[in-house]
């Protein structure tokens, strides 16, 4: 699981690179399919309080961290 936060984190904070929205959200999916060999799957935003983002090591906002919910074959 922390793996898998960090792996996001990692892709979110990568959104602030001058790419065409599009490309991006492109990029964002095929990393993970790779990453977790998944062709269908959901991006759920998950909320995260002030507190456990003031912790955090990059800025967490709305919008910029997602949990991965494989859809059913």
């Amino acid at each position: 699981m922390k793996k898998l936060a960090i792996i996001l984190i990692l892709l979110v904070s990568y959104a602030f690179v001058a790419i065409p929205q599009n490309e991006l959200q492109q990029k964002f999916h095929k990393a993970i399919r790779g990453t977790y060999n998944i062709e269908k799957f959901d991006l759920a935003e998950v909320k995260v309080s002030a507190e456990i983002a003031a912790q955090a090591s990059v800025e967490m906002n709305e919008g910029n961290l997602f949990k991965i919910k494989q859809e059913e074959i």
